[in-house]
């Protein structure tokens, strides 16, 4: 026995294989945009589960009465999300500091972004106000605000396809770049959204009277361009063809 290994010392606990391959085979079947909260809540039960001799932070021994803990969570943050734009904002912090989120990081993470936003509900409101007000970003932003980082991130690439072929896309732009001169607080909570909102340029879906060419990225109808090319095109496979026939 060498000097460095004390005589009393026990091995150290190492992560069962089939515990880990069990968590890997579940959180791979999983869909990140549908599953985020799911999978972060799956992670932190794992890495907390890593040293058998490590007491678990968890106050529930049952499973049972812990989702039934998280699914009461869960419904008071829905009841919050209904009234988030009416109900007083003294009323609504208070009811997200009782909430009992200390054992489940995602409803944790969802009732610290509520917050967060109530911290600005007025500035958002102030938006109206504005010379670049556009309703329908508007109604996006507080739709967005209070829903949880999954069903978020979809909303947010669903609205950025639909914006790029609207009619309003001008107006968005101009009260998203509004928001970032004027309204710091507001641009924060979404800044790269925000940021994608001012970069987004005009895109039209095909149209079937152009022969299948709509316009592109900037709004130049490439169906001409095509055509005269085609044109080119057959008439030089005309001349090769008459060219080997003599």
């Amino acid at each position: 026995m060498s000097q460095s290994d004390p005589p009393n010392r026990k091995p150290k606990a190492s992560r069962d294989p089939k515990e880990a391959g069990a968590y890997l085979k579940r959180v791979l079947k999983m869909n990140p945009l549908a599953d985020a909260e799911r999978m972060i809540s799956l992670r932190q039960q794992f890495v907390g589960q890593g040293d058998k001799a490590v007491v678990s932070n968890s106050s529930f021994a049952d499973p049972h009465q812990r989702e039934q803990l998280r699914e009461q969570v869960q419904n008071h943050l829905d009841e919050i999300r209904g009234a988030f734009w009416k109900a007083p904002a003294a009323s609504l912090q208070k009811k997200l500091r009782s909430l009992p989120v200390d054992d489940f990081p995602d409803l944790k993470a969802a009732a610290g972004r509520l917050n967060s936003v109530l911290g600005v509900r007025e500035s958002i409101d102030a938006l109206r106000g504005d010379e670049d007000f556009h309703v329908n970003l508007f109604n996006m932003i507080r739709r967005l605000m209070t829903l949880g980082p999954a069903k978020a991130g979809e909303l947010k690439g669903t609205y950025l396809f639909d914006l790029a072929r609207s009619d309003h896309l001008k107006d968005a732009r101009l009260m998203a770049k509004s928001i970032r001169q004027c309204h710091p607080q507001v641009y924060q909570l979404e800044s790269a959204w925000f940021d994608q909102i001012i970069k987004t340029r005009r895109r039209k879906l095909a149209n079937s009277t152009a022969g299948g060419f709509g316009e592109d990225i900037d709004g130049g109808n490439y169906g001409c361009l095509f055509m005269i090319a085609a044109y080119v095109v057959i008439k030089i496979l005309i001349s090769i063809a008459r060219s080997m026939g003599n």
